[in-house]
């Protein structure tokens, strides 16, 4: 049998050989907004843009992804943490190039824009990567005057509101949450069947429609600025925390960056150009929505000042926890029961295979969904949690449990809190959640979060890994021993679907015969998952 480690290190390879380009978001348009909340004027887009309406368009056409999954330690593992060499922009954004059909945002100062990007599950689905940061994680936008064709991650993340941080040449120009609190992929989850009914994006003309909302980041551009141009950088970091997933102990960083150029003109130039229609090429884009989120002038972030761990010479650089021995036993323990017995999601985890086309709007027809759908989530989970209960009485290992956290349906907002088992053979450990890190939520009534586990037999190669894969993890790397351990989320809150071994018992149930098929996983687009069949 394979070690612990050789085991994670196995399923590494497998994740990043997997053709994930689609999984993750960068700025699909920016545009002005009026001072009556709507958009106006012809949308401006990033640098080097390819339109998804264009034939040579892939993933990889404007994802970049921080640290490279080419990015490698001296051992040749997978760099999990950025490092001072890590180039900010995508290949084909580094420079300022621009076409007539995708022409730079022209924008006044005082003006508000919205960079509007898609939430790909991350807010509508959350519970499908585990050790995620509350909201979606954060976007941090910095303008500079002086952009470079080689700027750094490191570098920018320095920089700050007064404009006086790390190398002086930027200034932070926002830092909000991923979520706005409106975006929603079409699914059938509950946060997304809530946000459709709630806060629809219709076909204009067709009142009983519902097509995906878009995400955005609001800025306002420097009241300050001279006529010329300000280079932006649209920065989302989305990194694991340690100790919160088995696959990887250590945590990681997840990056992801736009970078485009807005044309500073002056008022009674840009007035004369919002008055003139929009250019018709993003239609195909397929994004009706007319209006900015109510609180584009004051959105903010459960993180407002941009911090990072750095991984210089195969070294952590910062503040980060240390692997906690406990949590890794622990995952070594409970994945051969789960993988034996085909246990699918941790129970609460409930996203109908097919739902009804939501056609009714407002909140009398969002608390019937949400009472139809806990209906059905409560006969699932009730099964599930049979399954469970089964399978670990017949491995003589105690239940996992742990505490369940809320979803807010207006943040998309979530934090896990553990409740270890005393008499597990080994147990969590656990520590207060700091509370000034994340927001606190009552319990309610929405879906719950997931942790996934595997054991694997054998390690694939991951030779064939793309050049710009958006997942990206490592093997456990040394960590701050100084740094306080966070409290760790059991590592078999869920786990995919298996097929059970020929030797598996057959008086143990699996989620695939409690009926209602959980759908969490072929619905996420393309999502990269946290776990491979073994």
């Amino acid at each position: 049998m394979l070690s612990l480690q050789a085991k994670l290190l196995a399923l590494l390879a497998l994740v990043i050989s997997s053709p994930l380009a689609s999984a993750h978001s960068w700025v699909e348009e920016y545009q002005v907004i009026s001072d009556n909340g709507s958009y106006t004027g012809p949308r401006g887009y990033s640098r080097g843009f390819v339109s998804r309406a264009d034939p040579t368009y892939d993933g990889f056409s404007m994802m970049w992804m921080l640290p490279s999954l080419e990015a490698r330690n001296s051992d040749g593992a997978v760099r999990s943490r950025i490092n001072s060499s890590d180039l900010l922009c995508h290949p084909s954004q580094r420079t300022s190039n621009y076409t007539a059909d995708f022409p730079k945002l022209k924008v006044s100062p005082g003006d508000y824009v919205a960079a509007k990007y898609l939430e790909n599950g991350h807010v509508s689905l959350p519970w499908n990567i585990t050790g995620k940061p509350p909201g979606s994680g954060t976007i941090f936008i910095f303008g500079t005057s002086q952009p470079s064709d080689t700027e750094k991650i490191s570098d920018v993340m320095e920089w700050n509101t007064a404009g006086t941080g790390g190398n002086g040449k930027g200034f932070l120009l926002t830092a909000q949450n991923f979520d706005d609190g409106r975006c929603h992929q079409i699914n059938c989850g509950s946060i997304s069947e809530q946000r459709q009914i709630l806060t629809p994006n219709h076909v204009a003309g067709q009142p009983t429609s519902t097509v995906e909302s878009w995400c955005e980041t609001d800025i306002k551009i420097p009241t300050n600025l001279t006529a010329g141009t300000l280079t932006t950088y649209w920065v989302w970091q989305w990194p694991t925390e340690p100790n919160a997933d088995c696959n990887t102990p250590a945590g990681k960083d997840e990056y992801y960056t736009t970078c485009a150029d807005f044309e500073i003109v002056d008022k009674a130039e840009k007035n004369k150009i919002a008055s003139t229609p929009t250019q018709s090429v993003a239609a195909v884009e397929g994004n009706p929505q007319s209006v900015a989120v109510s609180d584009y002038k004051s959105r903010t972030a459960y993180t407002s000042t941009p911090s990072v761990v750095m991984q210089e010479n195969d070294k952590i650089v910062g503040k980060v926890a240390s692997v906690n021995s406990a949590f890794v036993s622990a995952c070594s323990a409970q994945a051969p029961v789960i993988s034996q017995y085909s246990l699918g999601m941790w129970p609460e985890v409930f996203v109908p295979n097919s739902c009804s086309v939501v056609s009714t709007f407002g909140p009398a027809a969002a608390s019937a969904a949400a009472n139809v759908f806990d209906s059905a989530a409560a006969s699932y989970t009730s099964g599930s949690k049979s399954a469970w209960s089964a399978a670990f009485a017949a491995a003589k290992i105690p239940l996992p449990t742990r505490s369940p956290w809320s979803q807010a349906p207006n943040t998309g907002a979530a934090q896990p809190t553990a409740t270890p088992d005393s008499a597990t053979p080994t147990p969590l450990t656990t520590t207060a959640a700091d509370s000034s890190s994340a927001p606190q939520f009552v319990t309610t009534e929405y879906v719950t979060t997931i942790t996934t586990v595997v054991s694997m037999d054998s390690q694939p190669s991951a030779s064939s890994a793309p050049a710009a894969s958006p997942l990206s993890s490592a093997s456990a790397p040394a960590a701050s021993p100084s740094s306080p351990a966070p409290a760790p989320a059991p590592p078999s809150d869920s786990a995919p679907t298996y097929s059970a071994p020929s030797g598996a018992a057959g008086a143990i149930p699996t989620i695939s015969t409690v009926g209602n098929a959980n759908a969490t996983i072929y619905r996420k687009r393309n999502h990269a998952r946290n776990f491979v069949r073994s």
